[in-house]
């Protein structure tokens, strides 16, 4: 490390010595600029000297200077250098004016009346016309803004008479609707009705008929409540009535009387239970209380206390005695 220590140090010192050479020597340096302008001012010397020498040899103005011995041609090379050594000049000339001077950019433009500070008659004029095209262009605006306006007005009422167009459509569709289900309704109830009248005919022909069976199939058929609840108070009384009438039966049997003598119980004694009865009865009558109802289910329920009743009537028999009556 210490042997880098001098060399390092050396460098340093040269490349300051190096600075300090160039520092001094640039004053007598010239830059990229001046020597191009340098040789374009050599080139144009050049140029000028050629011209001068080529004008003294024209033939146009010194034409009995040229020598003899020089031909045609000779002349011909010279006249060809001269008027392109010219041109080139002009031209190098015309580059160097500006564009704002080859161009006049002011013919693009449109025509306006030109005016000054002093002319206040073509700022008036001008300012009436900047004034009557903001009164045009605000005018338009306002136009606009109220065809704006009621394009928004009429749009909203349109969407409002639309709205109670619908409304009133619904309105109508509701109500036929709500008739249809009326008609509908009304047209049922006058189906039920008609069959109604009908089964009541039928009951009454069945009744007339006396056919007990087809009476009581149609009260079935019919779900009456009323008449069904009064045909089973109805079987209930006739079934009682029997019960009655068998032990009335029994007892006057086992009395030994021989005619049924007595009026019917009271309506009281017809609540007695039925399951006394068996014990009372002969095994006949018993069988004709229990039989089962007929396959027309409750059609015969509310016939069994009509059949048991007529049953027991029927079943009861007059035993009369021979009695010997003294002759006259």
């Amino acid at each position: 490390m210490m042997q880098d220590g001098p060399g390092i140090s050396g460098g340093g010192d040269l490349i300051i010595d190096l600075d300090d050479a160039l520092v001094k020597q640039r004053p007598n340096c010239t830059s990229g600029i001046e020597l191009t302008k340098s040789r374009e001012n050599r080139l144009q010397s050049h140029i000028q000297h050629r011209l001068t020498q080529l004008e003294g040899y024209s033939y146009i103005n010194v034409k009995p200077e040229l020598p003899s011995t020089r031909g045609e041609d000779l002349q011909t090379k010279c006249l060809l250098e001269l008027y392109g050594l010219k041109l080139r000049v002009l031209a190098s000339h015309e580059l160097c004016i500006s564009r704002q001077a080859i161009i006049d950019w002011g013919m693009m433009r449109l025509r306006r009346p030109l005016y000054g500070v002093g002319d206040a008659f073509a700022m008036e004029a001008d300012d009436q016309f900047r004034k009557k095209r903001d009164a045009e262009r605000l005018s338009r605006l306002e136009e606009e803004e109220k065809n704006r306006l009621e394009t928004r007005k009429r749009k909203f009422f349109a969407e409002i008479l639309n709205a109670v167009r619908e409304f009133q459509l619904q309105v109508q569709a509701s109500l036929k609707r709500r008739k249809q289900r009326n008609d509908g309704v009304q047209a049922w109830h006058g189906r039920q009705r008609q069959r109604a009248t009908r089964a009541e005919k039928l009951r009454f022909q069945a009744l007339k008929a006396d056919d007990q069976e087809a009476y009581m199939r149609m009260v079935k058929e019919s779900k009456n409540e009323r008449l069904t609840m009064l045909l089973k108070k109805t079987n209930d009384l006739l079934v009682d009535l029997g019960a009655a009438v068998q032990r009335q039966k029994g007892a006057e049997q086992s009395d030994g009387i021989e005619t049924l003598k007595s009026p019917e119980p009271d309506l009281p004694d017809l609540s007695a239970s039925k399951s006394e009865t068996p014990d009372l009865l002969p095994e006949e009558d018993v069988e004709i209380l229990n039989t089962d109802p007929g396959p027309n289910g409750k059609t015969g329920d509310l016939l069994e206390g009509q059949r048991q009743y007529n049953s027991v009537i029927h079943s009861i028999q007059e035993k009369v005695k021979n009695h010997h009556f003294p002759c006259c």
